[in-house]
């Protein structure tokens, strides 16, 4: 189900991947949380900067604090203050973090690319201790595609799109980098329903419209 009580935590994964954090936290924007709430963590957002910085060591201080604060001014709650404890086979004690803050802030999913969290969520143990579900960044857009209209997602595209060109970029393939960053159902549905309907010039008028009247 999703709703706009429907919380989600986001790990790290996923807002290390541009496509997958944008989509995903923009889509919450964009419709002004009407579907789902996003949420990151301390531990969550201590890890993002510290891969950040690792896969660029010169990375300004400054152009890094800014992304943090992006993504947290996105999102609706940072969790916090939050007791970690170890299930006897939770499968990454580095990720213990990521199971306490979903618990601790009673979330309702985990969003996360982490194939030993999401084969773990189908165990035994798993459904006895864990109060939120586990799901792929492709499987959880790919369920908000049930609740939401296609111009929501064509507002989203467009809008990246647009960002795109008023940066130099000329050959543009969103559907593709979805499908780079894993969310290749989500990007067959982006495809199909939003870029390839006869509806989609309306929602390019109404996203220019819109947009030359800001």
């Amino acid at each position: 189900m999703v709703a706009s009580k429907y919380s989600v935590l986001l790990d790290t994964n996923i807002l290390m991947s541009k496509t997958l954090r944008d989509w995903i936290l923009l889509l919450a924007v964009k419709s002004e949380y009407e579907f789902f709430t996003p949420h990151v963590s301390s531990g969550v957002m201590d890890e993002f900067g510290y891969h950040v910085r690792r896969a660029n060591p010169a990375i300004s201080d400054a152009v890094l604090e800014n992304w943090k604060q992006q993504i947290i001014r996105s999102c609706v709650s940072c969790i916090s203050g939050f007791p970690v404890e170890a299930p006897v086979s939770f499968p990454d004690t580095d990720d213990l973090h990521v199971h306490a803050a979903a618990q601790h802030g009673a979330m309702h999913a985990l969003v996360t690319d982490d194939r030993k969290l999401l084969d773990y969520a189908s165990t035994e143990e798993a459904h006895n201790i864990q109060n939120y579900e586990t799901l792929s960044a492709d499987d959880f857009l790919m369920q908000l595609t049930e609740y939401a209209h296609p111009s929501l997602f064509a507002e989203v595209y467009l809008f990246q799109e647009s960002y795109a060109r008023s940066k130099g970029f000329m050959e543009i393939d969103i559907p593709r980098s979805l499908e780079r960053a894993g969310a290749g159902q989500f990007a067959r549905y982006l495809r199909t329903v939003v870029i390839n309907s006869p509806q989609f010039v309306d929602f390019e008028r109404e996203f220019y419209a819109s947009s030359s009247g800001e």
